[in-house]
C-alpha cells in the first residue's frame, strides 16, 4: 500500500510509462503510446491509454485508486497543509540543527482553515521559545493539540537526515495488532465494495477493445493498521473478474534502498 497521495494530473501516460516499460521487459512485447484515450474523446466511457505494436497487437490500460479508510485523501492533506505552514513560519529560526515538531495525527480534524489555524498557534509558541529550544530543551503543550518541538534526537538521525532544518514527526494510529477484528473486518469489506464498483466502471471503459488485451492497473493508498497487503490481494484474487478484463496489476512501493523507493508492479489475476 502507498501511504502518500497519488500524484495529480491529468497525463495518465506520466503514471503509466514505467509501467509499459516493465511490462515490455517482462513478456518481450513492443507496446508504445498510441492515444491518451480519455483525453482524445472524452465523450464516452474510454480507458486511459492506448498502446500499439506490430508484432504484438494492441492494449489500453486502466488506472484506479483504492482508498481505506474513505477520508484517508482528505486527512492526508490536512497532514501537508499542517507541515507545509508550520515548516514555512519557523524554518528561519532553527537554522544551526535539525529540530522536529511531533503531533498525533488523531487531532488533525476539521477543515483546512482549522489545520492552519492550529499550526500557527504552535509556530508563534515556538517562536517565542526560540533560545530555550536552542539550548536542547524540548517544548511541548496540549493546546490546540497534543505537541512536542525540539532537536531531533541522534538516535533517530541516520544518513538520509538532512543536518538542519525543520520537519513535522505525525504519530500515527495503534499497532496493527492492536486493530481490533471488527475494525480489520470493515476495513476489508470496504476495500471489497470499492474494488467491486471499480470492476464495473471499468467494464464500461474496456467493452468497445474486443481486440485488445485490456489491463487493469489497481493503486492502494491509506495505513496498514488495518489492511495489510495480503488483505489487498486477498480481495482482488476473490473478486468477480468481468470478462472484459484481461488481467489486474497491482502498483506497490518496491524499496531500492533503506529509504528509497520506487512504483513497482505485480500481477496478481
Amino acid at each position: 500500500m502507498f501511504w502518500c497521495l497519488p500524484p495529480r494530473g491529468k497525463c495518465e501516460w506520466r503514471n503509466l510509462a514505467d509501467f509499459v516499460s516493465q511490462f515490455n521487459q517482462q513478456f518481450h512485447t513492443e507496446f508504445s503510446l498510441s492515444k491518451c484515450l480519455d483525453a482524445y474523446d472524452s465523450s464516452k466511457p474510454q480507458p486511459e491509454i492506448l498502446l500499439e505494436s506490430k508484432k504484438d497487437g494492441r492494449m489500453v490500460i486502466e488506472r484506479k485508486i483504492l482508498v481505506w479508510p474513505p477520508d484517508y485523501v482528505r486527512r492526508h492533506n490536512l497532514e501537508h497543509e499542517f507541515s507545509d505552514l508550520f515548516i514555512s513560519l519557523v524554518k528561519g529560526a532553527f537554522e544551526e540543527d535539525l529540530y522536529a515538531l511531533e503531533v498525533s495525527t488523531k487531532y488533525l480534524c476539521g477543515d483546512k482553515q482549522g489545520v492552519k489555524d492550529m499550526a500557527r498557534q504552535i509556530a508563534d509558541k515556538v517562536l517565542e521559545s526560540v533560545r530555550h529550544v536552542c539550548s536542547s530543551k524540548d517544548i511541548s503543550a496540549r493546546c490546540p493539540l497534543p505537541w512536542r518541538f525540539g532537536r531531533l534526537p541522534d538516535f533517530l538521525r541516520d544518513e538520509s537526515t538532512p543536518d538542519k532544518g525543520v520537519g513535522v514527526y505525525f504519530l500515527g494510529p495503534p499497532d496493527l495488532f492492536e486493530v481490533d477484528s471488527i475494525e480489520r473486518s470493515q476495513a476489508r469489506d470496504g476495500l471489497s465494495r470499492q474494488l467491486q464498483e471499480v470492476l464495473v466502471q471499468v467494464e464500461s471503459k474496456f467493452g468497445a477493445y474486443d481486440d485488445s488485451l485490456r489491463v487493469l492497473i489497481l493503486e492502494v493508498y491509506g495505513n496498514n493498521t488495518c489492511l495489510s497487503d495480503s488483505d489487498v490481494e486477498d480481495a482482488i484474487c476473490k473478486a468477480a473478474l468481468p470478462p472484459c478484463v484481461s488481467q489486474i496489476w497491482l502498483a506497490y512501493p518496491e524499496y531500492i534502498g533503506e529509504w528509497d523507493w520506487r512504483v513497482a508492479y505485480r500481477r496478481v489475476k
